[in-house]
């Protein structure tokens, strides 16, 4: 146990970076986010300052970029 505990510390100690995006509804305010956390040390070591691919980082902003708000009882049919 106090391995595992040694290694998650080990890992949380990395640093970790988001994107967050609210979105409007009619009736709601919508948060999105994503999530990065470095799984190993050589993650941790490229892709700086981020330490989150090119390709990972502009798949999260198109993501963000291309939500609708549908479906719902106040927004348009999906």
């Amino acid at each position: 146990m106090a391995e595992y505990i040694r290694e998650k510390e080990e890992i949380t100690s990395w640093r970790e970076g988001s994107y967050l995006a609210f979105a409007e509804g009619r009736d709601f305010l919508f948060q999105i986010q994503y999530g990065w956390r470095p799984r190993t040390q050589d993650e941790h070591d490229s892709n700086l300052p981020w330490r989150i691919s090119a390709e990972a980082s502009l798949s999260y902003l198109n993501a963000i970029k291309d939500t609708i708000l549908c479906g719902g009882t106040s927004e348009p049919a999906c």
